[in-house]
């Protein structure tokens, strides 16, 4: 029996749920959570047949890519717990309820926890977030989530736990300097870097089963203005000896630890007078439209400032906060007057946060912490950054951006998605921003966006189009093909999960490709005929059992245990259809899904000869007639890619990278095959339905 460890924190965050209020942890070391009350280990584990048992057939078993269960929906302990708020006994007791179960969640060793979120819904659910230690450290994005039924029992643990605790061995340490100047000369020298952001920290590295001690650079992200969705910087992992890079990933914060530091950022709105600006502003495709904006007038200068005292949001300048020392200079009006631009992103950032708070959610964290608004979206050179994004928790302020040179912070749904990026931060205790992950956080985004600005009247499109309303729409949540996403795993389109994730090259394994899954699933939902009050509450509940290692299944266990624990069971039979029609649900594999053609499809497949090597990346690049990039095709651990389209004529292009030595190749495929990518010889390939063609090896 393996044995678990707690150790106790005060509490950083919200993790909850409809008028969820947080309760004080006391920092205080707890006895072996695996052992029982006696100190003697249990002896005898339950197996997922034993669970189903003590649930009626009804639980929900989900197992990771590593084989070990990642979510349980169902009870799994007997023991019934004593909630007490504010005693440290309840988050101690429940990681207790482990015991009989730390096989199936690959608990190896004295493993330890320690206890970081704990809260209670208005429906009396405990929910209760650890995270785990190596040693002294906290392994990044290593989160465990326990939640009690209103009577105290187990009902629902989901786990992105390391399952192997071997530290890996590295014989020279080098400074953080020393490993920065390796990387900023290999990576981009030309890039902006951060150094004073460079930190240590502990990773759990599947590729080789062990615990990695590495540092954390970061950089700005060079494709800032490609999407709103790309996040403000690139966090780069790699070994304390600089010869290992691990991994290339977008982030939102300077930082691999959470911003708990406390700042007085409520003073800013002290002494100021409400007030408020009515009148016209025009939404583009959205039309002309009256609206109210909360504003604030200050008496000891006599100005009107763009700040909304209730909901603690204000909008002040880019420049002077990200490259000025985060000098706040805000929004001024001798006369109330402002730009339609400013005044169409505080009024959807306002929707946005009274779409959360009718749950009972103030602020992405729940806690009120203060918003800023950052306008006129800018690198460190004043160039106009053509995005709208969520910046991190920066300061003691959630930060957003927007931009005055694209026009996409006028539609709801961009702004929906870029406030739930930072709530879905929030309550998954983590970031794990790759594969499955990656395209989950994306797709929470999408879903409260769309949900957000119909609920508001803000549109009028049945598709569930993403950006529509100014006029350039990225995706079709209702027919996912049409933007080249696939609508089932396995499906035309559809990329498989990268070892090496990195954002330039191979989008940490199609974050925005595979988000047309789920994407697809909550379309349905809401297409069967869920009301979209029920879906807000529905999806923002699932997130509170969500962590950082997410599955596309993980995601249908947590919308089946939000639909019991909300008491929307009726809808039960609804997600389990819509997320079946997805292929998340099936009697096949996951490999079985990703091997087959799907309907309408043939396949394009090569290989990569000597493929293994952390360092070197591939991509196939599938083009069509014109030209124009259709999607992106990546090796697998065993360097085999493959990709389902649907049938019709394509170009092919081969792009090589080797991370430690920055050389690149570029090859076509020609008419039998691949050559070098320098006298345009590239032949369209056919690829016919139902059959697989089969590239030369590259």
């Amino acid at each position: 029996m393996k044995s678990v460890v707690i150790f106790i924190t005060t509490i950083a965050l919200l993790l909850g749920s409809i008028g969820r209020t947080p309760t004080e942890i006391i920092t205080e070391i707890f006895r072996s959570a695996g052992n029982n009350e006696n100190g003697s280990e249990s002896s005898s584990q339950l197996t997922e047949a034993d669970i189903q048992a003590m649930n009626d057939n009804k639980a929900i078993i989900v197992r990771s890519n590593e084989g070990y269960v990642s979510t349980i929906v169902g009870r799994y302990c007997n023991k019934r717990i004593n909630v007490i708020p504010g005693d440290n006994s309840t988050a101690n007791e429940a990681l207790d309820s482990l015991d009989r179960i730390s096989g199936l969640l690959g608990l190896q060793g004295e493993t330890k926890f320690f206890c970081s979120d704990m809260s209670r819904d208005g429906g009396g659910y405990t929910y209760i977030a650890y995270q785990q230690r190596a040693g002294q450290s906290t392994i990044f994005n290593a989160t465990l989530h326990i939640v009690l039924d209103p009577e105290g029992y187990p009902c629902a643990v989901s786990s992105s736990c390391a399952t192997g605790l071997r530290e890996s061995v590295q014989e020279e340490i080098l400074s953080k300097d020393e490993v920065l100047d390796i990387v900023m000369n290999l990576d981009d020298p030309d890039a902006h870097y951060y150094p004073e952001a460079t930190s240590e920290a502990t990773i759990w590295f599947s590729g080789t089963k062990t615990i990695e001690n590495c540092y954390v650079l970061f950089k700005d992200n060079p494709e800032i203005n490609d999407s709103f969705e790309a996040m403000r910087y690139i966090s780069i992992y790699v070994s304390r000896d600089g010869k290992r890079l691990f991994w290339y990933l977008p982030t939102a914060t300077l930082s691999v630890e959470r911003d708990t530091s406390y700042y007085n950022n409520e003073e800013y709105f002290h002494g100021m007078e409400p007030a408020t600006w009515s009148g016209t502003v025009d939404f583009l495709k959205g039309g002309k439209q009256d609206i109210t904006v909360n504003v604030a007038y200050n008496p000891s200068d006599g100005l009107y400032y763009m700040m909304d005292l209730g909901r603690k949001i204000a909008i002040a300048d880019c420049y002077d906060f990200m490259f000025r020392n985060t000098r706040l200079t805000f929004l001024t009006s001798k006369d109330n007057t402002w730009d339609d631009r400013d005044l169409a992103a505080l009024y959807n950032y306002e929707c946005a946060y009274d779409a959360y708070k009718a749950i009972g959610i103030k602020s992405p964290d729940g806690f009120e912490t203060p918003i800023l608004l950052l306008r006129k979206y800018c690198d460190k050179d004043r160039r106009g950054i053509e995005n709208a994004c969520y910046l991190s928790k920066f300061f003691g302020w959630y930060t957003f951006c927007y931009c005055d040179v694209v026009d996409i912070s006028y539609d709801l749904d961009v702004v929906g998605h870029e406030y739930t990026h930072a709530v879905t931060e929030s309550c998954i205790l983590g970031s794990n921003y790759m594969n499955d992950a990656g395209a989950i956080n994306e797709s929470y985004s999408d879903v409260m966006g769309n949900i957000i600005e119909t609920m508001y009247g803000r549109t009028d499109d049945s598709e569930w189009l993403v950006g529509e309303m100014s006029g350039d729409p990225a995706r079709n949540m209702s027919n996912p093909t049409e933007y080249h996403q696939p609508d089932r795993i396995g499906g035309a389109y559809y990329v498989r999960n990268v070892e090496v994730p990195n954002q330039n090259f191979n989008d940490t394994g199609g974050v925005h490709i595979n988000s047309g899954i789920p994407n697809l699933a909550a379309y349905l939902i809401y297409e069967a005929g869920m009301d979209l009050d029920t879906m807000f509450d529905l999806y923002y509940t699932s997130m509170q059992i969500l962590t950082p290692a997410n599955t596309y299944e993980d995601v249908y266990a947590a919308l089946i245990y939000s639909a019991r624990a909300n008491g929307y069971d009726e809808y039960e039979n609804i997600i389990t259809e819509a997320f079946t029609k997805t292929c998340v649900v099936s009697d096949k594999t996951r490999a079985e899904l990703e091997d087959e053609i799907p309907p309408s499809c043939g396949k394009a497949e090569l290989k990569v000869k000597g493929y293994g090597h952390e360092n070197e990346l591939y991509r196939l690049i599938i083009y069509d007639l014109f030209g124009r990039p259709l999607s992106f095709a990546f090796p697998d651990k065993n360097g085999i890619i493959s990709i389902a389209l649907p049938e019709g004529k394509y170009l092919l292009e081969i792009q090589a990278l080797n991370t430690a030595s920055n050389e690149y190749g570029d090859y076509v495929f020609g008419s039998d095959k691949w050559e070098t990518n320098m006298g345009n010889n590239a032949k369209a390939v056919t690829i016919f339905e139902g059959e697989k063609l089969r590239l030369p090896d590259v």
